[in-house]
């Protein structure tokens, strides 16, 4: 059965680019989230700028993702299952309703978002690191090659130690410029994309 991908706030945060490989249905309450998240004094420096590049990224993908409303409809799952008024249960409530006109598999990393929308609202549920989408099932070659516009560029030399890429541990990314030169390269450590060093060697060839 082919399901339609829906994705809940912290799904979207983690997997940022990736997301955008296939058409996806996201709640409003997500984009309020992340737009509260951007200026909230409450998150740390790195989830603050997960929403801001999250949110860049939904207006460079416009078209690629559906906003489902959250209207009656969505506030009566809450009352039919006796569920607080919550973001989270919005957004899973916001599932429920697309899934009674679609089979929909909701894509949480948050435990208990995960038991409430399997458990209670019935609905296929994975995390992030299981979902059948091209981040895991394109062959992994050891490297990312990637095309940066200027603005994007910035972002990634201002915030090295955030994953934006989605890289494996120890896997090496390829950088160009928007007209596909070759400006860098730099591997995830696990922790920052740290520049590569390399030795120059001196030959008669």
């Amino acid at each position: 059965m082919e399901y339609k991908l829906f994705l809940d706030t912290n799904a979207l945060l983690n997997l940022q680019e990736s997301a955008f490989k296939e058409n996806f249905l996201i709640s409003q309450k997500t984009l309020e989230e992340i737009e509260n998240i951007k200026s909230s004094g409450k998150k740390d420096g790195e989830t603050k700028y997960r929403a801001r590049n999250a949110s860049r990224l939904l207006d460079k993908h416009y078209g690629d993702y559906t906003v489902v409303r959250t209207d009656t409809n969505v506030k009566n799952i809450l009352n039919n299952f006796d569920l607080d008024e919550t973001p989270d249960n919005l957004i899973l409530a916001t599932a429920y309703v697309c899934n009674q006109s679609y089979p929909t598999l909701v894509c949480t990393d948050d435990l208990n978002c995960r038991f409430i929308s399997r458990n209670i609202l019935g609905l296929q549920t994975k995390g992030t690191d299981d979902i059948n989408i091209v981040k895991n099932i394109e062959e992994y070659c050891g490297y990312k090659d990637v095309i940066f516009s200027d603005e994007e560029m910035s972002n990634f030399y201002m915030h090295t130690d955030c994953n934006i890429l989605s890289c494996l541990q120890n896997e090496y990314v390829i950088i160009r410029k928007a007209d596909g030169e070759i400006v860098d390269y730099r591997r995830w450590d696990g922790n920052e994309y740290v520049a590569l060093n390399w030795k120059h060697i001196n030959s008669h060839f």
